[in-house]
Order: structure tokens, then C-alpha cells, then sequence
């Protein structure tokens, strides 16, 4: 759905050392298996590629700040639009989803929560059983005179679940021969309510398990690629990471002494070499 879903795995060619979790984390996934029909036109002057497409899907999500994961499954179809002329490019992407999660300690709440009738209601709309995804993708990237423009955004929505996640990020690089500083800032944000009163007795249980969906925040990211012939590139990346109050920002895995209620900032220094033969 994104500019560089296709090449995610390839970092050669992308400009950061890895993709913007902001809005690459919305789904991360790195491969599928599925079919695809590819059609290439003309609208006005630019050049117009179409993918409709059917795929399936199984893999393990991590849990924010665990060892653990949850099993995701899902299948369903996409469409997606790129633009392109001379140095511009614009994509559009939607998919539809039946997607499927599975995890003991979620089973188990569940299972709580229809003990009691307020609770069955709840535990309904929490479960993600075979349910609806919806995701909207957007990007743009432009290259002119030397320097790199690159903004995308997303949005997932799952029917009846209480959790709409956004995601969003711009890049501006400068190419100098074969260097180029690069920067960028995301932003994640995640729509619904903190709190149910319908989980009554499970409450505690209910609202950690709405918090471990948050991964609210923003980056800002300074990097620095060097090109080393056709085939080799090396990048050096800081990101500063900045969660928001009651969330877990953009990074799996924090200290012991992590506060979710007020996080602070967290830095990340990555040196790379990526390359293809």
C-alpha cells in the first residue's frame, strides 16, 4: 500500500535505515502470498500503474515492551494507484481485510468479560475474529535539482474494535554527490477511548489491554547515506523518540525504568551498510 511496501526488505533502496514505523508499523508485514494484476495507462500526462490484487497472511505481531507476540492472521483484496511523471510520483492505496488475532491472554479476558451481559457486548466488539480491516494509504515523492521530497500517511480501522490507528511522516534529503543528509519528523496517533465502562469488574484488565495499542508519539530523525559504487551504502541515522503520555511510542523493547504514564525522550543511533549483488 505504501511507496516502498515492495522494496521493504531491500534497504538499499530506501534513503533511511529503516522504513518510518509511523506509518509502516500500521502493518507489518514484510510478505504475502496472493495474486496480482498489474495494469500500466496514461491519464493525461502521467503515467498510471494499477494493482488489483488478493492476498493471505500469517504472522507474529510483537507485544509493546514483551518477548511475547500475537498470531494475526488475514486475507482479502487491494487496490492500489501510482502516478508517476518525470520526478514526481503519488500513490493511492486501499485494502480490505478479514483479519483474525489470536492471544492466550486476550482469549482469557474475553472469555471474563461474557460472564457477565455488559461485559459479552464488550467482549464482542473487542474480539478480533475474522473481522473487517480497512486501510487508506497516501504518499508522494518528488526528486528535482538534488534534493528528495517524501511524505506518506495511513489509516487502519477495524470494524467494531474501539482503535483507529494514523500515521504520518515527511522526509527532505540533499544529495551531494555521493552523500546525503536526510531528515525527517512522524507522527502516530491512535483514535478511541482509553477506557470502557462496560468491562465493570475487569476494567484494570480491560484498560491495559486498550493501552498495549498505543503507540502514540513522534520522531525526529537526522541521517547521513554515503553511496559506495553502484551496488553498496552505507547510513548513519539518529532518531529521537518522543512517546506521548499513556503510550509506547514507536520502539518494541524499553528499559525497566520505562513510565507509560509520562515516557520520556528515547534516542536510537543505527550505522548500516545495505547492498545488492
Amino acid at each position: 500500500a505504501f511507496l516502498f511496501s515492495e522494496t521493504r526488505q531491500v534497504r538499499f533502496a530506501q534513503p533511511w535505515v529503516r522504513p518510518p514505523q509511523s506509518v509502516y508499523g500500521l502493518v507489518p508485514v514484510h510478505a504475502s502470498d496472493g495474486v496480482e494484476l498489474i495494469v500500466n495507462n496514461a491519464i493525461g500526462g502521467w503515467h498510471a500503474e494499477w494493482q488489483l490484487g488478493w492476498s493471505e497472511k500469517t504472522f507474529e505481531a510483537p507485544l509493546p515492551n514483551s518477548s511475547r507476540t500475537a498470531s494475526i492472521d488475514s486475507r482479502g483484496g487491494f487496490l492500489y494507484l501510482t502516478l508517476d511523471s518525470g520526478g514526481t510520483r503519488f500513490k493511492l492505496g486501499y485494502g480490505y481485510n478479514e483479519t483474525t488475532l489470536r492471544n492466550r491472554n486476550v482469549t482469557q479476558l474475553l472469555g471474563g468479560l461474557r460472564t457477565f451481559s455488559s461485559g459479552a457486548q464488550l467482549a464482542d466488539d473487542l474480539e478480533v475474529e475474522d473481522s473487517p480491516m480497512h486501510s487508506f494509504a497516501l504518499g508522494a515523492q518528488h526528486e528535482s535539482a538534488g534534493w528528495l521530497l517524501l511524505a506518506e500517511a495511513g489509516y487502519i480501522s477495524v470494524d467494531g474494535y474501539p482503535r483507529d490507528q494514523f500515521g504520518a511522516y515527511v522526509t527532505v534529503g540533499r544529495h551531494f554527490g555521493a552523500w546525503m543528509p536526510y531528515l525527517s519528523f512522524e507522527q502516530r496517533k491512535t483514535y478511541g477511548d482509553d477506557t470502557d465502562p462496560r468491562a465493570g469488574p475487569l476494567r484494570a484488565q480491560v484498560d491495559t489491554l486498550l493501552a498495549a495499542t498505543r503507540y502514540d508519539g513522534h520522531t525526529v530523525s537526522a541521517g547521513l547515506s554515503r553511496a559506495l559504487g553502484d551496488s553498496a551504502m552505507v547510513k548513519l541515522q539518529i532518531d529521537r523518540v518522543q512517546p506521548d503520555n499513556d503510550s509506547w511510542g514507536q520502539l518494541s523493547n524499553h528499559g525497566p525504568g520505562y513510565r507509560f504514564d509520562d515516557p520520556q525522550e528515547e534516542w536510537l543511533a543505527t550505522l548500516s551498510l545495505d547492498f545488492v549483488f
